[in-house]
């Protein structure tokens, strides 16, 4: 069978960062009816079983994935969602000669996302997956998942049909984490500042503020405005956001604000490093304020690891 790298085109990440697996179980069905009915020889129907584990072969803790969406497409276009039967699992069929291509999402959840609703036909490379957005800044996404897969008719079915028994054919996709983490850290502010920490807070802008059915980042500028807080070291500190991946030849832009006043904006680290989002990893962005020149160090750490702050 043929697997479909989506993956392309972003910055480099490890392979199996925040990946989960989905074992698909394809079983020949008899079927009730038909592709076309005068030509049943023509036609076939499976069912997917999708189980999740992590990229070590254990199952990913409980809720990881909670809500699993499959997209029938074909060379004209959306054909229509695969649906659940009472046991859960995903049904499909196709003419033996068709090239079919699942697009599957995890977590797709309406709460930060705008899902759109599919009609016959649509390009997967138009439709969005788009962040929402209150009062004028997109939200933090979704824990989001995705994978797509490519079934050749012509190279899959002669081998699932050598035997009419009940064993199976097992597919391993990945379904890899699409978002990546982000935390902000300002260091020393009331050295360059002051000491009026009312009104802080950091934005950061990314080109792009959604994902195509390609799993490709697309659309238009997204803004998001972490809560700020100051802890007890006086250190200005966001909480771990989840935003959309950067491409690689696209660039973080980090902007401090005390009201409606820029104090400060970068898009690179003090080495001249882009900053850049990738999916299923961690950055930390600390901001030094202490010297005549702002200091900005990046670490990119595993998903959820917790950044340990010490000084030199």
């Amino acid at each position: 069978m043929n697997i479909t790298n989506h993956s392309e085109g972003f910055a480099i990440r490890g392979r199996h960062a925040g990946s989960a697996l989905i074992t698909v179980l394809l079983f020949p069905l008899l079927l009730l009816g038909g592709c076309v009915l005068e030509n049943m020889g023509d036609c076939t129907q499976y069912k997917l079983t999708v189980k999740i584990v992590g990229a070590d072969g254990y199952e990913l803790p409980s809720g990881t994935v909670d809500t699993v969406n499959v997209y029938l497409f074909d060379k004209t276009g959306f054909v229509r969602m695969v649906q659940t039967d009472k046991d859960n699992d995903f049904i499909f069929g196709y003419d033996k000669d068709d090239e079919l291509t699942l697009v599957t999402w995890g977590n797709l959840k309406k709460d930060s996302l705008l899902v759109p609703t599919l009609t016959k036909g649509e390009n997967p490379e138009e439709v969005l997956v788009q962040l929402r957005e209150l009062e004028g800044y997109d939200l933090s996404s979704t824990d989001l998942f995705y994978a797509r897969y490519t079934v050749h008719g012509d190279s899959v079915v002669p081998a699932l049909l050598r035997s009419t028994s009940a064993s199976s054919d097992t597919i391993t996709l990945s379904l890899e984490r699409m978002v990546a983490s982000l935390s902000i850290t300002g260091k020393y502010m009331s050295e360059r500042f002051g000491t009026d920490t009312a009104g802080y807070r950091f934005v950061v802008r990314s080109a792009k503020n959604a994902l195509n059915f390609l799993g490709v980042p697309a659309g238009d500028t997204a803004s998001y405005v972490p809560g700020t807080s100051m802890n007890t070291d006086g250190q200005l500190v966001t909480p771990v956001i989840r935003v959309l991946p950067t491409l690689t030849d696209e660039t973080l832009v980090v902007d401090l604000y005390r009201g409606s006043t820029l104090l400060y904006s970068t898009t690179t680290d003090s080495e001249g490093n882009a900053l850049r989002a990738i999916a299923g990893k961690q950055l930390n962005v600390t901001l030094d304020f202490r010297y005549s020149f702002v200091r900005v160090t990046v670490t990119v750490t595993p998903w959820g690891e917790v950044v340990q702050d010490t000084e030199l």
